[in-house]
């Protein structure tokens, strides 16, 4: 996170000491795994970078890695098409300045001494799907 122009400005932080250890090409994982590794890295570089080119960078970062553990270019090529056309085309109709998004998080501290789930779910079975 930086401060430029009186604007926070976040892009993604990789330390220098990952090795960035993705599913080789070989590997006995179902197919769906690396489009699903390659979305979710494109989800990650349109959502938490500020800059559409720091998310490009680290795409094309991610592509050669894929390469570098023996994944195609011809393979990796239209996943990362799709994923980037799918998230960065969101993103231009998803930007209004006129609406205001105010997500609203809910924290509840955990307490041990709450009714578990379980007796919640008999209670509600005891007293509303079959009650005596």
């Amino acid at each position: 996170m930086t401060i430029q122009n009186g604007f926070i400005s976040t892009t993604i932080y990789e330390k220098p000491e990952n090795l960035h250890l993705y599913i080789p090409p070989h590997s006995n994982h179902s197919p769906g795994i690396l489009k699903g590794l390659i979305f979710g890295c494109a989800y990650r570089a349109f959502h938490l970078c500020s800059n559409t080119d720091d998310g490009l960078d680290y795409l094309r970062r991610t592509f050669d890695r894929l390469r570098q553990r023996g994944h195609s270019a011809s393979s990796l090529q239209p996943i990362f098409d799709e994923a980037i056309n799918r998230f960065f085309n969101n993103m231009k109709y998803d930007i209004n300045p006129d609406k205001k998004k105010n997500p609203l998080f809910l924290h509840l501290p955990y307490n041990p001494y709450d009714t578990s789930s379980k007796d919640i779910q008999r209670l509600f079975k005891d007293t509303i799907v079959k009650p005596p």
